[in-house]
């Protein structure tokens, strides 16, 4: 055969096309998974500039919110005396510190029905104004509600007293009993302290009753004091009375707060004050001498 150098070329032309779409084909994988490659590395290690992990404790919701600790007088669990609670509260930089007082007591009082409330203040009086629905509530524990609302305001620097009033208005009782017409100062006879239990007053509305007697007889180990009590009308009657497994006993002291004593204290012919409950069971005795 004779050789053409025309057709030559063209071979050689066909030859180099099909070598460069070949040398394409095998590269096109590695191209495709570089950026997967690249992805999984920035995944793996980020850079300085990513700073922290947005779930890291440090940037959780709310961590750079800022709280006060606030110390309120609060109604016990068994609604008879108040004692000091403490309660975290996020601060408003909005309000001052009668305002902040105010608002945690509103919180945390579940004692409270749900009822508008303002405040201003007047000199060292703290004005709050229970809306007009508080005088439809039936509040069981209202003189403790009363005194624990002053004691947690009037314990601020500049705050001597609270006046409690209703739609802005004065008003002889909160909803029924505690007397709020005159300002009110704070009351520590109530809050109760170590080795000190206050005796709050017999409440009627809960079947109880006060009885004034002389000591004939305790017996500390049966619970029970022999009374020789004393009546308006008609000869004193000896009872034998029995004593709650919680009872408080306190002692008057002549200027100044009443003593809490022991049972086996308690001395035969002391004239003495008592708080039946409805049970007719004895929940407190003071005693007067």
């Amino acid at each position: 055969m004779m050789f053409n150098p025309r057709v030559f070329c063209v071979i050689v032309a066909v030859l180099l096309v099909l070598m460069t779409g070949c040398m394409l084909s095998a590269e096109a994988p590695a191209d495709e998974k570089a950026p997967e490659d690249a992805s999984d590395v920035q995944d793996s290690e980020p850079s300085e500039d990513a700073g922290d992990d947005p779930g890291t404790v440090d940037d959780a919701p709310g961590d750079d919110v800022e709280h006060v600790l606030v110390r309120l007088h609060m109604p016990d669990d068994s609604g008879l005396w108040l004692e000091v609670k403490e309660y975290e509260i996020e601060i408003d930089a909005a309000e001052d510190e009668v305002e902040t007082a105010l608002r945690a007591w509103r919180e945390y009082a579940e004692f409270l029905p749900p009822v508008e409330l303002d405040l201003w203040t007047e000199g060292d009086c703290a004005n709050v104004s229970f809306g007009t629905s508080i005088e439809d509530m039936d509040i069981e524990y209202e003189g403790l509600i009363v005194q624990s609302l002053v004691n947690s305001l009037a314990k601020i620097d500049g705050i001597n007293s609270v006046q409690i009033l209703i739609d802005g208005e004065r008003s002889y009782s909160l909803a029924g009993r505690s007397y709020i017409e005159e300002p009110l100062e704070r009351d520590e006879s109530l809050v109760a302290r170590e080795d000190f239990r206050p005796i709050a007053p017999a409440d009627p509305r809960r079947g109880e009753r006060f009885l004034e007697g002389n000591v004939r007889s305790v017996d500390v180990d049966a619970r029970v004091v022999e009374v020789e009590v004393i009546r308006e009308v008609g000869e004193p009657t000896t009872a034998t009375i029995n004593l709650a497994d919680d009872v408080v006993v306190h002692q008057q002291v002549v200027d100044g707060e009443n003593e809490e004593i022991g049972l086996s204290d308690l001395q035969t012919g002391a004239q003495i004050g008592i708080i039946m409950t409805a049970d007719e069971s004895v929940r407190a005795i003071v005693s007067l001498e």
